[in-house]
């Protein structure tokens, strides 16, 4: 790695352990399916990269804004200094992934993991931006199909944050459906996600 990028994948890692260590993320605390997603969840994400279990990096050349790979268990982000509300709740949906890697989860179809991910991804949004938002202040998508699923993420992270009760197994469903007519999701939707662990500190 050269020192250019060297110094851009440590401001990268910062900009993700800031974001894991704001007040918001305390607020993410639902069960979806037989998982608990919980702040410590995040506390979990945060210490295994302070130890250098999880990488984080800054990739300018990803096709996409931020991604979690389980091989390398490492966080890539297109661009880690962005303090953008946005950039950093994807680096939440992203972690929730790193979570249930490290938690080496089995049997999660990618739908499940995705539906949770965006859950918790506008979750932390809407807390940093005030639950009493208009609809056309959420997260969207580049497209119908992904704008209807953050559109559901969405109303479905305002219940959660009002009532302090988890999602329905309906609302579940109806989320995960979402998930598996987005083109970005729709050949995999169904596949095991390849959680493969981390390593032990």
């Amino acid at each position: 790695m050269s020192t250019f990028n060297a110094i851009f994948s440590l401001m990268a890692k910062m900009t993700v352990l800031t974001t894991l260590g704001e007040p918001a993320i305390k607020t993410i605390k639902f069960d979806f399916r037989q998982h608990k997603i919980t702040p410590d969840s995040f506390a979990q994400v945060r210490k295994a990269i302070e130890d250098g279990r999880i990488a984080v990096a800054m990739n300018p050349k990803l096709s996409v804004t931020g991604t979690y790979d389980s091989g390398s268990n490492c966080l890539e982000l297109v661009d880690g200094t962005s303090l953008y509300m946005e950039r950093k709740a994807l680096i939440v949906h992203e972690c929730l992934h790193a979570w249930f890697d490290l938690k080496l989860v089995k049997n999660m179809t990618v739908k499940t993991s995705e539906a949770a991910a965006h859950l918790a991804q506008c979750i932390y949004a809407r807390k940093k931006v005030g639950e009493a938002v208009a609809v056309t202040d959420r997260l969207q998508g580049s497209n119908p199909a992904k704008d209807h699923v953050f559109d559901l993420a969405w109303t479905l992270a305002g219940k959660v944050i009002n009532s302090g009760k988890s999602p329905t197994q309906a609302e579940v469903d109806d989320l995960e459906d979402a998930i598996a007519k987005c083109p970005s999701y729709k050949s995999e939707a169904n596949d095991i996600a390849q959680w493969n662990g981390v390593p032990k500190a």
